[in-house]
């Protein structure tokens, strides 16, 4: 059973997870296959994430790290 619709290879998805980091707290991520990716380095919040120019290029082609993966998220 998954979480993710069936189109979500072909989709960019984000969300807000809990992130530990310097500053330990909610973050947009971006859901890469299993992975979910720290987003704060882009936009500290997912409304900020969404005000800005290029967004899916942007995403779709960075290199983010790592903050946790759809299994272990709640």
């Amino acid at each position: 059973m998954t979480i993710l619709p069936k189109d979500a290879g072909d989709a960019l998805l984000i969300g807000r997870a809990w992130v530990d980091g310097k500053v330990p707290g909610p973050a947009p991520v971006l859901v890469r296959g299993e992975d979910l990716l720290d987003l704060s380095s882009v936009a500290p919040t997912v409304s900020q994430l969404l005000e800005l120019e290029g967004l899916p290029a942007r995403l779709s082609s960075g290199n983010f790290p790592v903050a946790g993966s759809l299994r272990s998220a709640r």
